[in-house]
C-alpha cells in the first residue's frame, strides 16, 4: 500500500461520503471471516446500492449509493485507509486490475478481483414469520441467547428457535441444561411456524437460527431502538433473512430436533395473591 501527496483531480470514479462507507464497512465486517480457505471471502461486494460480505454461512448486505458496475475490494485494507484519512470523501476508479482509492490528498491503489467469483446468497421460497419492533426484539434474544451452546455435538442446541402461535413470537435457546424463553407480541398475520411435537399439528417447523447470527440482528435491532424500525423476519427450509431499515442479514439455519422445551417449563399461574393474604 503506498500513499502519495497529489492535487485533487476530476475523475470518472464513484464519489461517496467516507464516513457513511466507512459505517457500512464496520457493519459488513461481522460477516468477513479472519482466517478461511477461501481468500475471496475477505472482501466486500459493492453492487446495485449495496455493499455486501459474506462468510457462507452469514451474509450481511447494507445499502449504499453505489450506482456502478459490480466492484470487489478487500474489506480490511478498505477499512483501514478509510479510518486513517481524513477527508470528506472518498472515491473509487477502478484502473485495469486495481481500484484507486482516493480521500483529500491521499491516494491507494488496491486489488481488484473479479465480481462474478463472490458467492452470494439470494434466498427463493421465502415466507414471513414475524415482524417485531426492534427495541422489544433486542430484548427477547438477549435474555435468551446465553442458554445456547454453540459446542454442542448436537447443532440444534446451538440455536435460537423461532416459534410463532397467534400474534405472539417466542424466542428460545437451551444448552440441554438450561432453558431461556422470551414471548414478545408480533404485528404481522403469518402462518404459525410450530413444531409438531409439541402440540400435534402438522404445520412449519420452527426455524433453528444459530445463536451467534440472532445475536447480530439483536445488534443490528439495538442500534435501531429510537428509530421507530421493525425486525422483519422471513425464513425458506435453509435460511433466515432478517432485514432492519437499510441492512439484510441472511443466516443459514441448523438442522435437527430442538428439545421439546415446553414439557420442562410450566404453564404460567394466572392466579392473584396478595402480602397481606399469607398467612404469618
Amino acid at each position: 500500500m503506498t500513499t502519495t501527496a497529489t492535487k485533487k483531480r476530476k475523475t470518472a470514479g464513484i464519489t461517496l461520503p467516507r464516513q457513511t462507507l466507512l459505517a457500512a464497512l464496520k457493519d459488513v465486517s461481522a460477516a468477513v471471516p479472519s482466517r478461511s480457505p477461501k481468500p475471496i471471502l475477505s472482501n466486500v461486494l459493492l453492487r446495485d446500492g449495496t455493499i455486501t460480505a459474506n462468510d457462507l454461512e452469514l451474509q450481511v448486505t447494507c445499502e449504499i449509493d453505489w450506482l456502478g458496475d459490480a466492484l470487489l475490494l478487500p474489506c480490511a485494507r478498505l477499512r483501514s485507509i478509510l479510518e486513517a484519512a481524513t477527508g470528506d470523501d472518498v472515491t473509487l476508479t477502478v484502473d485495469g486490475s486495481a481500484c484507486v482509492v482516493t480521500v483529500g490528498r491521499g491516494e491507494w491503489r488496491l486489488p481488484v478481483e473479479d465480481p462474478a467469483e463472490f458467492p452470494v446468497s439470494e434466498p427463493a421460497d421465502l415466507s414471513s414469520v414475524c415482524r417485531i419492533p426492534c427495541d422489544q426484539f433486542a430484548r427477547a434474544v438477549r435474555s435468551v441467547a446465553y442458554a445456547a451452546d454453540g459446542e454442542s455435538s448436537r447443532y440444534a442446541l446451538g440455536a435460537v428457535v423461532v416459534e410463532v402461535r397467534g400474534d405472539e413470537c417466542t424466542f428460545v435457546a437451551t444448552d440441554g441444561h438450561r432453558v431461556g424463553a422470551a414471548t414478545v407480541g408480533h404485528d404481522q398475520a403469518v402462518d404459525d411456524r410450530r413444531d409438531p411435537d409439541h402440540d400435534g399439528e402438522k404445520v412449519k417447523p420452527a426455524p433453528l437460527v444459530p445463536a451467534r447470527a440472532m445475536q447480530l440482528i439483536a445488534d443490528f435491532a439495538a442500534r435501531k431502538e429510537n428509530q421507530l424500525i421493525a425486525v422483519q423476519l422471513d425464513a425458506s427450509n435453509s435460511e433466515l433473512v432478517a432485514t432492519i431499515g437499510g441492512t439484510t442479514i441472511t443466516a443459514r439455519l441448523l438442522e435437527g430436533r430442538f428439545p421439546k422445551w415446553r414439557t420442562v417449563i410450566p404453564e404460567r399461574n394466572s392466579a392473584e395473591m396478595h402480602v397481606s393474604d399469607i398467612p404469618s
